[in-house]
């Protein structure tokens, strides 16, 4: 969960099963990551799957942020933006 004082990169991990508290409920995202943090955070070549909802959650978030990542087995999008409620599968 990426919030407004968070900073950081992911590179060459993997993240599955993941979910993060957003509005009080638990949304099932594997990574969360709001338009106020302090520094965008690098997202690359990394493995995202098997989220119960989206691999990555954003609110107005650059999508130039993420690359050369795979998606699987996320059951909605691999990436979605709330603040303009548009999703992309790679």
């Amino acid at each position: 969960y990426y919030d407004g004082d968070a900073t950081g990169t992911l590179s060459n991990c993997t993240v599955e099963r993941g979910g993060s508290l957003f509005g009080g409920n638990s949304d099932g995202y594997n990574i969360y990551v709001e338009a106020g943090a302090a520094t965008l955070p690098t997202i690359s070549g990394c493995t995202i799957r098997d989220s119960l909802h989206d691999g990555i959650a954003t609110w107005d978030v650059p999508i130039a942020t993420y690359q050369g990542n795979t998606f699987t087995n996320n059951v909605d999008w691999d990436i979605y933006d709330y603040f303009n409620d548009v999703g992309y599968n790679q």
